[in-house]
């Protein structure tokens, strides 16, 4: 039977000439091509009109008919595409355009936006606001240099013999080092001697480690926090009492201090720090010399923090005698000793780097919006002189880490475990960074 007989009604209705459809192109292609020629197909104005010269079977014939009759019935566009049923018919690749439908996951991020940030504009203002205030990492390698050095350096310090306080300390003037002695310092009928062991421990603690650290105000760059845990053999378990800890602490930091000063690499200009001007918490500080070096990390806008730490499983000093009711001063010529609970807490100091730092980590990992919540609010107080960096402090936040900011979150969202809660209920994990902050912001 021949296609313009059997098509005869459905062609009647094709006034225009059209062109070759691509898919009739790719039929005529993938038929058999004779001696004579190749098959072809002409669309006329009032039907088909084939001449075929491969006649090699009958079943090839009646192939190519089938093939012909589901190509007609499919629906002709005005491009020439037809898209019928046939097995040989695939929807021609879709032009490429600038604009695209948004995907699932963009669809239900626009709607959080909406949700959580009450304006989708204000939450692409937050991200990109919070990568502005955090370390760059194509900046770090040098400073990652850095920290691998200075442990080289500190775990290969030789042992120092125990010796009297002042005595101990004088090689250490002629290197250029003064040891920063808390008030008031030994003197030369001290009962108690000094001494230095390599520290038993050395780990990146704060805000860095947890990858939380927001610039400061005022240029003031980033701190990268590194503890050196204390050996228990250069403390004894009356070391509490009369500043005898702080003493033999003050000593420890100026031995450090030496050796870094004294190695070539890294250049680094080192210098003493405390808190509120207390000699009892000082830490060095490290900053870079810019040479362009490899450890040269002036990019990166940081400086390293050296602090000393005591393990609360090892330390020989029970943490029972440093509760705020006791006192650990005591003055012979007086028959009453008063409580000391600021001394107290300046050496509990000691004990909290590695605690706080595994508490901040798990609220990390338990908050889904909390680093981005903590940066917002670390922004917030840095603005206002809420934190220790800056040149305007507001007085009794001195002293007021990230560390501090992060635990008013970790509280407001989990409690104090149940007790004196009230009827406050906490805010919730799953909130937005905008609601952590504004939550914050209504607790303060």
């Amino acid at each position: 039977m021949s296609l313009k007989r059997k098509h005869n009604d459905s062609l009647a209705t094709v006034n225009q000439p059209l062109k070759k459809s691509k898919i009739l192109q790719d039929h005529e292609s993938d038929q058999e091509i004779s001696d004579d020629g190749m098959d072809t197909v002409n669309i006329g104005r009032g039907g088909f009109d084939e001449s075929a010269t491969s006649e090699d079977s009958e079943d090839d014939a009646s192939d190519a008919e089938d093939s012909d009759e589901e190509q007609v019935d499919g629906t002709v566009g005005e491009a020439g595409d037809v898209n019928g049923h046939g097995g040989r018919a695939h929807p021609s690749p879709p032009k490429p355009t600038a604009f695209r439908a948004p995907t699932t996951q963009e669809i239900r991020m626009i709607k959080e936006a909406a949700d959580l940030f009450r304006s989708n504009s204000f939450k692409l203002q937050l991200d990109a606001l919070l990568p502005t205030v955090t370390p760059k990492q194509s900046h770090l390698p040098p400073l990652e240099k850095c920290l691998f050095e200075l442990h080289s350096i500190l775990t290969n310090l030789p042992p120092i013999s125990p010796n009297l306080p002042l005595a101990a300390a004088a090689p250490l003037k002629t290197q250029g080092v003064s040891v920063p002695w808390p008030t008031p310092p030994p003197t030369a009928e001290a009962k108690f001697k000094v001494s230095f062991e390599k520290p038993a421990d050395i780990k990146v603690t704060g805000s860095w480690a947890n990858k939380l650290s927001v610039i400061a105000k005022d240029g003031e760059g980033f701190n990268v926090d590194l503890a050196l845990t204390m050996p228990p053999g250069v403390f004894n378990e009356k070391d509490y009492l009369n500043a005898r800890f702080f003493h033999k602490r003050a000593y420890y930091l100026a031995v450090v201090a030496a050796a870094i000063t004294q190695s070539k690499t890294p250049s680094v200009s080192v210098s003493y720090d405390c808190p509120q001007g207390d000699l009892r918490r000082s830490y060095l500080v490290l900053r870079p010399n810019p040479n362009g070096s490899a450890m040269d990390f002036t990019k990166s806008k940081a400086s390293i923090r050296i602090h000393l730490a005591l393990d609360p499983s090892t330390s020989p000093i029970s943490l029972s005698r440093l509760s705020p009711s006791h006192s650990n001063l005591r003055v012979t010529s007086s028959e009453i000793n008063h409580p000391t609970p600021t001394y107290n807490n300046a050496l509990l100091q000691a004990y909290t780097p590695s605690a706080h730092l595994l508490s901040i980590h798990t609220f990390k990992t338990q908050i889904d919006s909390f680093p981005q919540a903590l940066s917002l609010l670390r922004i917030w107080a840095n603005q206002r002189g809420y934190s220790a960096k800056g040149k305007r402090v507001v007085h009794g936040f001195e002293i007021v880490g990230g560390e501090w900011w992060g635990f008013l979150l970790g509280y407001l969202v989990f409690g104090d475990n149940g007790k004196n809660r009230g009827n406050r209920k906490p805010l919730g994990r799953g909130l937005s960074s905008y609601q952590l902050f504004r939550g914050a912001l209504d607790f303060l």
